[in-house]
């Protein structure tokens, strides 16, 4: 699946479904960034400047897709940026106080507890 980075003002970046998945699996990493998500799929709110290490760390994206994330994060407006899977999960199990304002940030309603 491919996923969608947000940021609090509206701002978004789309990631092929390739680097998407480049994108999920670092995640899982002593880097990972991720502060609040889904149990069910990758949607998930990360802290900015740990994602920025993160980003930093790895060589795997095309140079242009690297120029793309790290232009992005730097005119994020916030502590936080979101990252959203498109697909079609409820997040029913997304319990924890920043689901909300990762709802807020990428527009998703599906949101079901």
């Amino acid at each position: 699946m491919a996923i969608k980075l947000f940021d609090s003002t509206g701002e978004s970046l789309d990631l092929s479904i390739n680097d998407s998945a480049i994108l999920i699996r670092s995640l899982n990493s002593d880097l990972d960034p991720r502060v609040s998500s889904c149990l069910h799929c990758n949607s998930c709110v990360v802290a900015l400047d740990p994602f920025e290490k993160l980003i930093d760390s790895l060589d795997v994206f095309d140079s242009d897709v690297n120029d793309a994330i790290f232009e992005f994060i730097e005119n994020a407006g916030t502590v936080h940026i979101y990252i959203w899977e498109e697909n079609d999960c409820a997040h029913t199990l997304w319990l924890d106080p920043l689901f909300s304002e990762w709802s807020n940030a990428t527009g998703e309603k599906r949101i079901r507890h």
